[in-house]
């Protein structure tokens, strides 16, 4: 008997030994954990003693494969390098890696990795951190519903987060969530936050405030920046870079997302919703050199209003940030329903501009179509323009549209035209049509350039009357001055 409970002792130490490991500490790694000499990762007991010496210099040198081991711990308080070497971790399952990152992070590859809360890679990179070259592919995040950031590369930033990727895939849960950034927020900061050079194609729930770079930012520079894949829209503010702006500078930035979906919202190819910042000292917003492909069909009898636009679903200006947009392109198709009220537009859906600095608009294409649901037995209103569907305090000036647009209020430029709006030196050539009777309202106030225009002036713009299909630059006009041409193609 005695021996039977030996043999069993023995068996049991065994199978503890061989399923948990031995317990390897930094020391025991080869490498001094120097910038010369870093520590050597090879095993997932090296990845995770890291934790002994978060200051000190690593470097992958072996893929390692982690199925069957669940992550609930995090390494925290990292301010050494890690250096991935572009070696993966395949089947990693579980919480953030890194909690929080003031070091760099480089050249991690993750494969098929399954994630519980909150990012794969890190969970908050602060100010100083780099976070750099790190790919995921197949990536399977499913947070919590209702709260939290989630991001897939990072859930917080503050510092920089350059040249990452995440390709194939799922991100769902999550109050806000980004597929490379959830949040990022340089009010108080000595240096504004990056984000560039990223690319994303995957598949995201579009609950909350979502899009396919960055979900949230606060005084942050995004720039050279990728996405595609589809986004679920099922409320709040979706777009393809970011979801929700104040402060931000975007810079040569390429969407091409399809969004999909029935949530009173506000879309933007580039941003779903740029507000002032209402924080710190005044930073202009700004958009430059962007590229949208993109189609959305958004119908839904439960939204009241719908905000759509090929760059900006929304503006909400009301401090002195204003925002500029300039050398920017939209092509696609916007489907669209809504229980009251749709603004769209090919640049902005809505812009409200109540006590912000002038907008511009320079140098801007559209092309592609509005088109309102027809054929349902229920009245809304839709303002919809090649460059805007209503606007206010904004110059508009060297933009082109080739529109086909729909609205009650619907002209190649603006569908509602109001305070101190200037339009100079556009080109419209698109189709302005009004909307289908069956479709409720009739058709109020279109034109050429503005379905209703109470703005400042009109000049030396310019519309086909063929292709417009209109004779007229407006529909109405109830104040400002108007000098656009009408011609007529051979």
């Amino acid at each position: 008997m005695k021996n039977r409970f030996r043999y069993l002792a023995v068996i049991v130490c065994m199978v503890l030994f061989f399923c948990v490991g031995t317990k390897v500490s930094a020391a025991q790694m080869k490498g001094d954990g120097t910038s010369s000499n870093p520590y050597q990762v090879y095993t997932v007991e090296n990845l995770m003693s890291i934790n002994e010496n978060p200051s000190a210099h690593y470097i992958q040198m072996a893929d390692l494969e982690m199925k069957n081991i669940k992550v609930d711990t995090t390494i925290d308080s990292f301010s050494g390098v890690y250096n991935g070497n572009n070696k993966k971790i395949q089947n990693y399952c579980g919480k953030t890696l890194f909690g929080t990152n003031r070091g760099t992070i480089k050249n991690m590859v993750f494969v098929n990795p399954v994630i519980t809360k909150w990012a794969t890679i890190v969970y908050e990179n602060q100010e100083g951190g780099l976070i750099y070259g790190c790919a995921i592919k197949n990536l399977n995040l499913k947070a919590p519903g209702g709260y939290g950031t989630v991001g897939g590369v990072v859930a917080r930033n503050t510092g920089v987060v350059d040249a990452c990727s995440v390709i194939g895939g799922r991100i769902t849960g999550g109050a806000l969530r980004g597929a490379i950034v959830g949040s990022s927020n340089g009010v108080g900061k000595r240096k504004i936050p990056e984000i560039k050079n990223c690319i994303s194609n995957l598949s995201l729930d579009g609950g909350g405030i979502t899009a396919g770079i960055v979900g949230e930012t606060y005084r942050t520079k995004i720039s050279n920046c990728k996405t595609s894949g589809k986004i679920a829209i099922k409320g709040a503010m979706v777009g393809g870079i970011v979801g929700s702006a104040s402060g931000t500078d975007i810079m040569n930035c390429t969407s091409d997302v399809i969004f999909s979906g029935n949530g009173q919202t506000s879309v933007g190819g580039i941003v779903g919703t740029f507000r002032a910042c209402d924080e710190g000292p005044i930073q202009k917003n700004k958009i430059n050199n962007c590229k949208v492909q993109s189609n959305v069909t958004l119908k839904s009898l439960k939204a009241n209003d719908i905000q759509v636009g090929g760059m900006i679903g929304t503006f909400e200006g009301y401090r002195n940030d204003g925002l500029a947009i300039n050398n920017c392109y939209y092509e696609g198709t916007m489907n669209l329903l809504a229980l009251n009220n749709i603004y769209a537009g090919g640049v902005i859906g809505k812009l409200n501009n109540g006590g912000s600095a002038r907008v511009s608009i320079t140098n801007c294409t559209t092309k592609g179509s509005i088109n309102p649901f027809s054929g349902v037995n229920h009245s809304f209103t839709v303002l919809s323009g090649g460059i805007a569907g209503f606007g206010e305090d904004v110059k508009v000036e060297s933009c082109n549209t080739n529109m086909v647009v729909k609205g009650n209020y619907a002209g190649g430029i603006f569908g509602q035209a109001e305070e101190d709006v200037s339009i100079t030196n556009c080109l419209v050539v698109g189709p302005v049509d009004s909307m289908q009777e069956s479709m409720g309202r009739a058709a109020n106030y279109v034109g050429a350039v503005s379905g209703a225009f109470s703005g400042a002036k009109i000049s030396k713009t310019y519309y086909d009357v063929k292709k417009t299909k209109q004779k007229n630059a407006t529909g109405i006009k109830l104040k400002g001055s108007v000098s656009a041409t009408g011609y007529e193609t051979i």
